[in-house]
């Protein structure tokens, strides 16, 4: 099966620092599967999602990776697993929902 692909292209800005710049990805959809979290079992598209960000004015560049699963049943991503190179990996389950009409 052949899957979804795109990449884009942003400039950034972080008020907090001051800072600004750029961040290019890839990302694309690599399978559909099954996956449990605290709030259930659904069935979820898993999207890879790579990157190179460069801060323009604070200085500094790094890598972005990324996988989400989004459950179209839930309309919601319903796991995350990140890893970004100026923060600690940051990994999301959705606990509970409720789905609204």
């Amino acid at each position: 099966m052949r899957w979804a692909k795109w990449t884009s292209k942003h400039k950034w800005v972080n008020h907090e620092l001051n800072c600004n710049g750029v961040e290019e990805s890839t990302a694309k959809v690599v399978s559909y599967e099954k996956v449990r979290v605290p709030a259930g079992e659904f069935d979820a598209f898993k999207l890879n999602w790579e990157g190179n960000w460069v801060d323009n004015s604070c200085g500094g560049s790094g890598k972005t990776d990324m996988t989400y699963w989004y459950a179209p049943a839930a309309r919601v991503v319903v796991k995350s697993d990140r890893s970004r190179h100026w923060d600690p990996d940051l990994d999301c389950e959705l606990a509970e929902f409720q789905l609204q009409p």
